[in-house]
């Protein structure tokens, strides 16, 4: 495959991706079939979910379940599709692409599920930069944060780097480390 062809073939599979997510998405913030109100929460049904089952709310557990669920399928298709073609059984391989939802249908909704993950961080304020460093953005300094001694780490302006090999980044209000004298570090 080259280029071009790799370009269309993402293009297709956001095209696809982007019917699900609408289609979806409404039921998602538990509108059964069309947004009532442009202020909806669109990561509600994760949000219950966390409540339901007793985590803080945010809605990450119960995505990061979810996705789960989907890498499950992938992997146990890569594996049995890797028999298949070792055995030389190409229809076999074929029809198992096709089965259930089929892989095309699981890889989308994985990717889905990246796209509704990276919301709910933002939405958590987990991860607080809406435009964060790329490597085809060229560097940039995050708002907030400052360059530290490793090339392509940035770490919080409020932080204070210990160390010289890895990088160990400590709040100046949580410090728990012998650079600063906390007789608790272990």
């Amino acid at each position: 495959m080259n280029h071009a062809e790799k370009q269309e073939a993402v293009a297709r599979a956001n095209a696809r991706r982007g019917a699900i997510s609408d289609a979806k998405g409404p039921e998602y913030a538990g509108q059964a079939d069309a947004y009532k109100a442009d202020d909806s929460d669109v990561l509600a049904n994760f949000k219950r979910q966390d409540v339901r089952w007793g985590y803080d709310g945010s809605g990450l557990s119960s995505a990061f379940l979810y996705f789960g669920k989907h890498l499950d399928s992938i992997e146990t298709y890569a594996r049995e599709v890797k028999a298949l073609l070792a055995a030389g059984d190409i229809d076999g391989a074929h029809a198992l692409g096709l089965k259930g939802e089929g892989i095309v249908s699981r890889l989308d909704d994985a990717r889905n599920y990246i796209d509704l993950i990276e919301c709910l961080m933002l939405d958590a304020l987990v991860h607080e930069d809406k435009t964060p460093v790329s490597y085809t953005l060229g560097t940039r300094i995050p708002a907030g944060y400052k360059e530290s001694s490793k090339p392509g780490v940035f770490i919080r302006e409020d932080t204070q780097e210990v160390g010289s090999d890895a990088i160990v980044v400590l709040r100046d209000d949580e410090c728990s480390c012998e650079a600063c004298g906390d007789a608790s570090y272990t």
